[in-house]
């Protein structure tokens, strides 16, 4: 397969379903004739309101841009074998695949060597675009902070070992470190939590 037939692979930091991001995601959408954009909600499985991780993400697509949103379900080792392989049909029927919000060190242990992944990356090199924002983008990288033991577990900083997918994507060795200097936190000081 030629490389000129591999998707965009595009990083965003925080605010990936704000309005003010439509633009940026309008512009992506529109390199495909007929947008099928997919939500992988892994990085958020173990969320109580994953469910509302999904809608708000739903909703985001529908008003922005009109288009229906469908959601691969697979939040980690709990999913049925009815729910991955329903995951893997919705990434492999979709061409804008879009991760985001949650835990970096979720995402790494239930993507690591799992068919989720691994379609995700066989529909990238058909053309998807896949766009990883935030928790989701920390994965990319050779190396990767685990946010959440850190900043509300209080855990030393420590790299984990990364997806390296820049790596083997880009031949880039890089850790990605988004919105480290966020100052979205309300009355939390969030500008050190990454």
């Amino acid at each position: 397969m030629s490389r000129s037939m591999y998707g965009d692979l595009v990083m965003m930091g925080s605010g990936e379903m704000a309005d003010s991001m439509a633009e940026v995601h309008r512009t992506l959408l529109a390199k495909h004739s007929t947008p099928k954009p997919v939500f992988l909600n892994s990085p958020a499985g173990f969320e109580l309101n994953l469910e509302q991780i999904n809608h708000k993400a739903t909703a985001y697509f529908e008003r922005n841009f009109g288009l229906s949103l469908t959601v691969a379900d697979y939040p980690g080792p709990q999913a049925t074998p009815a729910e991955v392989a329903a995951a893997l049909t919705a990434i492999r029927t979709g061409n804008y695949l879009f991760a985001g919000p949650g835990s970096p060190s979720y995402a790494l242990r239930v993507w690591r060597d799992h068919q989720v992944l691994a379609a995700v990356l066989e529909r990238w090199r058909e053309g998807a675009t896949l766009i990883y924002s935030s928790a989701a983008a920390l994965t990319l990288g050779a190396h990767t902070v685990p946010v959440y033991e850190i900043y509300k577990a209080g855990e030393d900083p420590v790299w984990l070992e990364g997806l390296d997918l820049l790596g083997a994507l880009t031949g880039i060795r890089a850790a990605v470190v988004p919105h480290f200097d966020n100052r979205e936190g309300g009355t939390y000081d969030t500008r050190f939590c990454y």
